[in-house]
């Protein structure tokens, strides 16, 4: 009850501070993106019941990731979405290598909270998941649709 909002009004706390830092340019290094970060998202982690009743926790643990994927999608990778899934797969901090699909799967979890329970605030929430949906569909589809043409130019290259 009472303990988990405390848990979760502090990762909002700190998910605010996260993005206050990206958006001023504060955060130079990924090592402090991953410290800003793990803060929020142990707090977050905390307000989370199991299983999970409340979406607010997990709906902001989405946007804690979705910060620090557009810090490094504008950071080490240049703007390359197809290096981003590269990068977050095998160059990132470990708390960053799962991020994608740790978001998938918060978003499902909170889809279903959304279908069984009445919520005062359904409509933000479901306002705040789809933002985080199409973000998400972005990253993917662009990294892949971009590998794709990849694959396509080496193909016709090596058969002329």
């Amino acid at each position: 009850g009472e303990r988990m909002q405390l848990w979760d009004a502090r990762g909002l706390v700190y998910r605010s501070q996260l993005q206050d830092a990206i958006c001023s340019g504060e955060i130079a290094s990924i090592d402090r993106l991953e410290e800003m970060a793990s803060l929020a998202l142990q707090a977050y982690g905390h307000a989370v019941a199991s299983p999970p009743s409340w979406p607010n926790p997990c709906v902001g643990k989405v946007q804690v990731y979705m910060h620090c994927v557009d810090w490094i999608l504008k950071n080490p990778c240049n703007g390359d979405t197809e290096f981003l899934l590269d990068y977050l797969a095998n160059k990132s901090p470990p708390c960053f290598r799962t991020c994608l699909s740790e978001c998938y799967y918060l978003i499902e979890i909170v889809q279903r909270i959304i279908a069984t329970r009445s919520l005062m605030d359904a409509e933000h929430t479901v306002s705040l998941i789809n933002e985080c949906k199409a973000k998400l569909y972005i990253v993917v589809s662009t990294s892949s649709s971009s590998r794709r043409r990849g694959k396509a130019a080496a193909a016709h290259r090596l058969s002329s």
